[in-house]
């Protein structure tokens, strides 16, 4: 792994831990065990930083959906299990995104929050005739995994899923 990846994941466990304005780019480095020089010849600023964050996790989380749709019999069935895998192995505090835009309310943070989103759509647009419906239940089961779990999260919208398709 490069010095770039050790940067970013350690950046994206911190932020996902204790949130983006509470991380100082000090801690990061000791995190990712790499000098200021190194982490700033790649990331400029923590606002360069955070948008890689981002990226990154969004490219996994679309990837790991999209595999399990591709690959399962029925794809709906197999984004809600790729969710539920996510989740549980992120030990989730909710979405990232969200929670990015709710401490970067500004430009360009903002806009990769809503490319994220829309590009999320637009994957479940090739899977279901109802991405509208299947995206909402995404977001509201990422929301209560904190509370109740990500098995049991994943369950209830699931299952409301299942219910309204009949």
């Amino acid at each position: 792994m490069s010095k770039r990846d050790d940067i970013l994941l350690a950046a994206e466990a911190e932020f996902e831990r204790h949130g983006f304005h509470a991380v100082p780019i000090d801690r990061v480095i000791s995190t990712a065990r790499v000098s200021p020089r190194t982490l700033y010849s790649h990331f400029p600023s923590k606002e360069a930083l955070v948008l890689s964050v981002l990226h990154e996790r969004h490219r996994r989380f679309i990837a790991q959906l999209e595999k399990a749709a591709f690959e399962s019999s029925d794809p709906v069935d197999g984004i809600w299990q790729a969710l539920e895998d996510w989740l549980s192995r992120s030990k989730s505090t909710g979405c990232l995104f969200l929670r990015a835009i709710g401490e970067f309310d500004a430009e360009p943070v903002g806009t990769r929050v809503t490319q994220h989103k829309l590009e999320v759509l637009e994957m479940l647009r090739r899977f279901t005739d109802r991405p509208e419906s299947l995206s909402l239940l995404i977001e509201g089961a990422t929301a209560s995994a904190p509370i109740v779990g990500a098995a049991e999260a994943v369950k209830m919208a699931r299952a409301y899923w299942q219910e309204q398709a009949r």
